[in-house]
């Protein structure tokens, strides 16, 4: 290659080409349609392929274990708990040599370290050093990696052998957790647990499990404590079966010594009420309690097997639970240049979790319009949920009837954020809706639901219906205010 197009090579290798990158290794919603007919037989591959690509890209499994991580599974609940987790070990101290020092922790929620995003040029090295092992021919792979086929559509997918999407970001990941010598990794799991990517570590510190199934609590290994939130008695039996197959060690902050997981309860969850939690809803105590319970049991591993001593005070786990913040869950926004507008931001995606998204406004909106000021506050509500779910449940708990407020204008919009396409705003993992014909049945659901003459309007994407909203209120509520979930 001449030396100029050696540079123009070098100078395309950015974010936004690395953005682009990434983008093209996500499965489309063709391929997972067929991939779930199949019966997810990929997932059982999963962990030998995944440590197969470790080792293409320089590393082992057992180079994992490096990370001291902290691995949370579960079908609600794990986000919030990782986030917990996080912010709790970054308030937490390391004595060196009579030196504190704070905690350096890796969230792999899209590569967080000590609780900031990686910098772009980060995300770029990271990006690139992966992908151009997977530029290489393969060379003597494995005997554990002698897999059955998958469907033809995965593997005939853009013509390569990349790794999917999820599994990419998580190769990144760990890259830069281990380049970075971060002194904990918290993992949360993508779907399942016993098959999913990230379980190719081997000897994570803690495990923690929320609304069991069989395979959540598949991510539970040797010799490591396991704890899990508070459950039916029937997702408990799952839970200690597999720990007594799985031989999990008991945690040192059990009372009986014949217990092997150490299950949170309810009472304990009520120790914490006294704390204005930083992620919102009566829910989150039960997150919390995990959480508090798994970062004191990595303090005590850490203090057992290096040199030096981690610890935390009451007021650091305090400090830990108020300022932990998770964007996109229960979030109150408020920008700088347009102060009057309150946005509540959720993404519940379940009609659970649209209920506790329901409670959550309430809770908001009543707090507010006590407010003599208030009167005058109009609500508007944005929604969005892709195909194969019911939007009829989705949107059930934010009706009138079921909050007892009443929308002044809704808004149903794609999930494009805006008109003009960017790297970062890419998804080729939904059908999509260019003619809008699930936004338009979605507001007809909405209709359903309520008297006639609710104003209600359907957008391309985010950004349009903004605009809407913008030119409604008179250029973003000069003078009044809205709330907007």
């Amino acid at each position: 290659m001449s030396l100029s197009r050696s540079l123009m090579a070098a100078a395309r290798r950015n974010y936004e080409s690395a953005v682009n990158g990434l983008n093209s290794c996500q499965t489309s919603a063709a391929i997972l349609e067929e991939i779930r007919k199949s019966g997810n037989l990929l997932n059982q591959q999963s962990i030998p392929e995944m440590r197969e690509y470790l080792r293409r890209i320089g590393y082992s499994a057992a180079d994992l274990n490096r990370l001291n991580m902290i691995h949370i599974a579960g079908t609600k609940g794990k986000g919030s708990t990782s986030a917990f987790c996080d912010s709790i070990l970054r308030q937490c101290s390391i004595v060196e040599n009579g030196v504190r020092r704070p905690v350096k922790t890796g969230f792999r929620e899209r590569i967080r370290i000590n609780g900031a995003p990686i910098s772009r040029d980060d995300f770029s090295k990271h990006f690139y050093h992966v992908w151009d092992s997977f530029e290489k021919p393969a060379v003597a792979p494995s005997e554990e990696t002698t897999i059955a086929p998958p469907p033809s559509a995965y593997v005939t997918r853009k013509g390569n052998d990349k790794p999917n999407y999820f599994r990419f970001l998580y190769l990144m990941a760990c890259r830069a957790f281990l380049e970075e010598n971060v002194d904990v990794a918290i993992m949360e799991v993508g779907v399942g647990g016993e098959y999913d990517a990230t379980n190719a570590v081997e000897k994570p510190w803690v495990t923690a499990i929320h609304e069991i199934a069989w395979h959540k609590a598949g991510i539970m290994k040797e010799g490591v404590p396991a704890f899990t939130a508070d459950q039916p008695e029937g997702a408990l039996r799952v839970i200690r079966e597999r720990a007594a197959q799985r031989r999990v060690a008991p945690s040192f902050q059990l009372a009986s010594p014949s217990s092997l997981v150490y299950e949170l309860t309810e009472d304990e969850e009520k120790t914490l009420h006294h704390i204005q939690l930083g992620l919102h809803g009566s829910h989150q105590y039960k997150n919390a309690a995990v959480a508090v319970r798994a970062c004191r049991e990595w303090l005590h591993t850490y203090s057992q097997r290096t040199p030096y001593k981690a610890e935390a005070t009451e007021e650091e786990l305090t400090a830990g639970l108020e300022k932990a913040s998770w964007p996109g869950r229960a979030q109150t926004f408020v920008s700088e240049e347009h102060p009057q507008v309150t946005w509540l931001l959720d993404g519940a995606h379940t009609p659970e979790s649209l209920l506790v998204c329901s409670n959550w406004f309430t809770d908001v909106y009543a707090r507010e319009s006590t407010s003599p000021s208030n009167s005058t506050t109009k609500n508007a509500l944005f929604f969005n949920c892709t195909g194969g779910r019911d939007p009829k449940e989705l949107l059930l708990p934010l009706s009138e009837a079921r909050l007892g407020i009443r929308f002044d204008r809704v808004f149903f919009c794609t999930n494009d954020v805006i008109s003009v396409k960017n790297a970062d705003s890419t998804n080729f993992t939904v059908r999509k809706d260019e003619s809008l014909t699930l936004q338009n049945s979605n507001r007809r659901k909405w209709e359903d639901l309520l008297q006639p003459g609710e104003a209600c309007e359907v957008h391309p994407s985010i950004d349009s219906a903004v605009a809407s909203l913008d030119a409604w209120l008179g250029g973003f509520l000069t003078y009044l205010k809205a709330d907007v979930v």
